[in-house]
C-alpha cells in the first residue's frame, strides 16, 4: 500500500485514508489539515488530491 501523496509504503496504517480506492497516509492528512493556502506546499497537496478525485487511475 503506498500513500498517493508522498508515495511512502505503508505498512499496516490502518488509519489511512481511502478516497476512491487511493490511500492517503496519516502524515499527509495531518499536513493537509493543518496547511493553509499561502504555504509552499499547497499546491502539491492540491494537485495530489485533484489526481485522486478527477482520474481513474491517478
Amino acid at each position: 500500500m503506498q500513500c498517493i501523496l508522498c508515495q511512502c509504503d505503508m505498512v499496516n496504517d490502518e488509519q489511512a485514508l481511502l478516497v476512491k480506492g487511493h490511500h492517503i497516509c496519516t502524515s499527509c492528512e495531518a499536513r493537509i489539515v493543518r496547511l493553509h493556502t499561502d504555504a509552499p506546499e499547497y499546491d502539491h497537496y492540491k494537485n495530489g488530491l485533484k489526481k485522486v478525485w478527477w482520474c481513474a487511475k491517478a
